[in-house]
């Protein structure tokens, strides 16, 4: 097995989920790091794969997109 006991492909499959859920929670890298009070690399070894992305930082982009969703939608209710 390769990094952290997992496969190359288990390894690619959670980068690209945790790339889309950045992208989804509208964060950078930068801003990503300083929600979690870790430093910029801890984020970009979790982005490389060169250590496993935290449980609780799954949640935290989790809670972060349905934010970003619900700003949306009073957003577009205030429009209307």
């Amino acid at each position: 097995m390769t990094r952290y006991e997992r496969n190359d492909e288990e390894v690619y499959a959670e980068l690209v989920v945790f790339q889309r859920k950045m992208r989804k929670a509208k964060l950078s890298q930068k801003d990503l790091a300083r929600l979690c009070r870790v430093d910029n690399s801890t984020v970009w070894r979790w982005r490389t794969g060169k250590i496993p992305v935290p449980g609780w930082v799954w949640t935290i982009l989790d809670q972060r997109k349905r934010l970003v969703e619900l700003s949306k939608s009073l957003l577009e209710q205030s429009d209307a």
